[in-house]
This record gives C-alpha cells, structure tokens and sequence, in this order.
C-alpha cells in the first residue's frame, strides 16, 4: 500500500490524519511532506512542524519561510530546547531534544514563526527525559515567551 493509499482510506472517515516528519525517516522535515499533500488533496489529511527534527535537518533559521510554506496544513507543532549543532549529533537525540530551558538554539523562533502565520492551534510541549532534568519549568518558561 503506497502513502496515496493510506490516505484515501481516510477519506470516507471521520479521521483526521497528521503526518509527523522525524529526521531519518521518509519524511525527515514539514517541506519534505508537501508534495504527498499536495497531490492527496484530502481535507483530512495534515502535518506537524517539530522543531527537533527541523533544526537537526539544518532549517533552524527558514522557520518563518517554512511555516508560511505549510500553513493550511499545519496542526500539532512542537516545541523544545535543543543545541544548534544537534544537526551534527550522530545517535540519539540528547542534545536535540532537550527541556525547553535547555540548549543554545532559541526556541522561541518557533513561536514566533506560528505567530506569523497566525497559528491559533495548541503547541505541544516535547520533553524528554525525567522530571527531574528540567522539564517541570518548561510550561512557565512557554508562558513567559507567549
């Protein structure tokens, strides 16, 4: 069954689909899925933007660009600290997702991207790792930037 086939099996449905980018796999980034929305044509049929795998695909800096690009599609972002160099970042994902008081990148650019395009959709908060790490001040930090 091809990605043309899943979705037109959503189409007599009630289901809504969001198509999740993850760096190294089919779709690695939100632009990479363009074409197979596009040419689906489905009401149902949407995609996520998450910085993690935005930024170690090396598009940190295009967020703006890219959120403009998928628009009608967007639903579901998610947001997390993570350092600048995560692109470089061989296994796993230490230094790519991160608590969002943690990293050097400013995490902040994805805000102010869907802000942009103004996205009135929930964000979710992508934590990683225990409690204990730092993910507890994470949601007074995303007040503190909204």
């Amino acid at each position: 069954m091809n990605f043309d086939d899943e979705v037109m099996s959503f189409n007599y449905r009630i289901i809504k689909l969001v198509i999740y980018p993850h760096y190294g796999a089919v779709i690695e980034t939100a632009e990479e899925a363009l074409p197979y929305l596009k040419e689906a044509q489905n009401g149902n049929v949407f995609l996520s933007l998450h910085l993690c795998h935005e930024v170690r695909a090396g598009n940190g800096d295009r967020l703006n660009e890219i959120a403009a690009k998928i628009k009608p599609w967007l639903r579901l972002p998610s947001i997390n600290g993570t350092d600048i160099d995560s692109v470089n970042e061989v296994q796993g994902w230490d230094r790519g997702i991160q608590p969002l008081t943690m990293g050097d990148y400013d995490s902040s650019k994805l805000l102010k991207a869907l802000k942009s395009i103004d996205y009135q959709g929930p964000v979710i908060l992508h934590a990683w790792g225990p409690p204990e790490s730092g993910c507890g001040s994470s949601p007074h930090v995303v007040q503190a930037i909204l």
